[in-house]
């Protein structure tokens, strides 16, 4: 996945993830995400971008490793790649839910899905994000799964999760 440079600017320039404005930095929640890919220049460009105040980020390269991980530990949401070898995205997906039914997930592919596996990525996920993706899309997805706004969300429609 490549995100232009200009975009990678632009977005760590903004506070896209903010909670509400009366919330002082101390009463803001604090959320655990968990990003699983299996591809390691991903899981960097894609942590560089989630490193926001309230963000506890863990990376996990593949998923088995992703399921060790979850088995540690609880996440508010879990960001993860479909295809990977091994363990798939559908794997780490109902896990993280059977472990906690709370835990929001976005699935992320660059690959064409057969119709199938759409309608059960759709039914089970709570966001997707087709690669290549740019920041504002994945701020957006992100913040709508857990419950806060974006700058840009706040002005325009907001997308469920």
């Amino acid at each position: 996945m490549t995100i232009p440079r200009s975009e990678s600017k632009n977005f760590r320039r903004h506070k896209h993830i903010k909670t509400a404005s009366t919330a002082t930095p101390s009463e803001r929640p604090v959320f655990e995400i968990l990003l699983v890919d299996d591809d390691p220049n991903i899981l960097s460009t894609l942590s560089y971008s989630l490193e926001e105040p309230g963000h506890h980020l863990t990376t996990a390269l593949g998923g088995k490793n992703a399921l060790d991980v979850l088995h540690r530990k609880s996440f508010h949401l879990v960001i993860t790649d479909l295809n990977m070898p091994g363990v798939d995205g559908i794997t780490v997906l109902r896990r993280a839910k059977e472990i906690d039914a709370n835990t929001k997930v976005i699935m992320m592919t660059g690959s064409v899905l057969p119709t199938s596996t759409l309608r059960l990525v759709f039914r089970e996920a709570n966001g997707f994000l087709s690669k290549p993706f740019g920041l504002t899309e994945l701020d957006k997805t992100v913040a709508s799964c857990l419950g806060t706004e974006t700058l840009k969300s706040s002005l325009s429609q907001e997308t469920s999760c």
